[in-house]
């Protein structure tokens, strides 16, 4: 409720009243994503009115001399400010001013954890997801925050905010959550499965009774917010930190610009490659399906033109060092269709085949990247009746935008691209996976 109210008032105060609604709310308070759906879940409106509820008995109480008043309206977060005109007391003394004391601060390892999904997974089923849920922070959550001398500092309904002295003890917490919630949704495959990002920052905090508040609680959410599900980011001065004490490797993405921090964060990810969340675990393509065709391509110069006449099936980015090394790009946009849709209407690629299971098709002329596709014979039923086409050749590319990535172990810590948050690893895709093994070779 605390940040609930300095959110609005702030907003208020900066002229910036037309923000404070029920979505931005939940994104900059309660921590939710993009996708948060007001229908789904009504943290922002029970928070309100426990809000309400606490500044009418503060204002019957010992706020009863305050000469500002804060108040929620009732259908609307904007607050009003009200200044009421000084009463002298009856023994005429002039009211005194209210004491200003300092605030208390410290440098705190600040974990901020979040879970994902968590109004899609209420919606289908909210009973199992609470019950799963409270299981999990019982058995593995709450323990292992005690183990590494941890104090939680709130819960948010879907997330946790924890405190630690030490941020070696910080991180070695989070592993030890990931990892352990890894194996839990793997013995439990009926239940609903819970994934957990996880941010962690060492900075700077106000503290104010039991909670925490500044710049260093809002980067360490941030960070959770890159993360991907199952994934622990944390930020350059942790990583001083820990660097060579956790017995981890961590990936560097470089100087991040996140939301609402003025400076920008160095951000580094945990290498949790023997723990993989279920829900990080993708199928290459999802056969769904789109609208919108015919449509066109072809390659630079021109030599090479098609036409594809069936909807699209997939788009996505990838990040693996072949599709780079083969564009020479540090990442790649990919637009899968049904093999018969394709039609080349002049020339023809030119092929080269870039793994036991695969051909990539290049114009000779010009050496545009134009197509991947499974070679002849398909190494499993997974890999036929598809081609796979580098956006960026279309006519027309802007419809086809990528819903995942792919290849994030090999991702530039320079590239920031914040469109499609799902993010997986090559050996994290099932049908990449088996065919590797096909070859008895492991993904490269």
């Amino acid at each position: 409720m605390k940040d609930f109210l300095r959110f609005v008032i702030e907003e208020a105060l900066a002229g910036r009243g037309e923000r404070v609604k029920e979505h931005t709310v939940a994104q900059e308070v309660f921590q939710k994503d993009e996708n948060f759906d007001p229908k789904i879940s009504s943290i922002v409106r029970v928070e309100a009115s426990r809000l309400r509820s606490k500044l009418k008995q503060y204002y019957e109480s010992e706020g009863q001399a305050d000469l500002i008043r804060l108040e929620i309206p009732k259908g609307g977060y904007v607050p009003r400010i009200r200044s009421l005109a000084a009463k002298p007391p009856a023994n005429g003394l002039p009211i005194p001013a209210p004491s200003l004391r300092r605030a208390r601060r410290r440098i705190a390892a600040i974990l901020c954890a979040d879970v994902v999904d968590y109004s899609r997974l209420m919606g289908v089923d909210e009973v199992k997801t609470l019950t799963a849920l409270w299981a999990h922070l019982g058995e593995l959550i709450d323990p292992a925050i005690a183990e590494y001398n941890g104090r939680v500092v709130r819960l948010m309904g879907d997330g946790i905010l924890v405190d630690f002295e030490s941020a070696v003890d910080a991180v070695e917490c989070a592993v030890a959550i990931q990892q352990g919630m890894a194996v839990r949704n793997a013995k439990a495959p009926d239940d609903p499965q819970i994934a957990f990002r996880i941010g962690i920052n060492l900075g700077d905090v106000i503290v104010e009774g039991g909670d925490i508040f500044g710049e260093g609680v809002n980067i360490a959410a941030r960070l959770q917010e890159l993360a991907e599900p199952g994934g622990v980011y944390i930020s350059g001065p942790v990583f001083e930190q820990v660097e060579g004490k956790v017995g981890l490797d961590f990936v560097d993405w470089g100087n991040q610009k996140v939301k609402n921090i003025a400076k920008l964060v160095r951000v580094y990810r945990a290498g949790l490659l023997d723990h993989s969340c279920v829900d990080q675990q993708r199928p290459l393509f999802d056969m769904h399906g789109g609208k919108k065709v015919p449509i066109t391509g072809g390659c630079l110069c021109g030599d090479v033109r098609y036409e594809i006449t069936r909807p699209v099936i997939e788009n996505n980015f990838c990040h693996c060092r072949m599709c780079q090394k083969f564009s020479g790009a540090p990442v790649v946009a990919m637009s899968t269709y049904p093999e018969d849709a394709l039609q080349f209407t002049k020339g023809e690629p030119k092929y080269y085949r870039s793994s036991p299971f695969v051909e990539r098709g290049f114009c000779a002329h010009c050496g545009s990247s134009l197509i991947y596709r499974p070679a002849t014979p398909p190494v499993t039923p997974q890999w036929a009746g598809w081609v796979a086409i580098h956006t960026a050749s279309l006519d027309n590319p802007e419809p086809n935008a990528p819903r995942w990535h792919l290849g994030m172990e090999s991702q530039m810590p320079w590239v920031d691209i914040h469109h499609a948050p799902t993010r997986v690893r090559c050996k994290d895709a099932p049908d990449i996976v088996a065919a590797w093994a096909a070859f008895n070779m492991p993904v490269p």
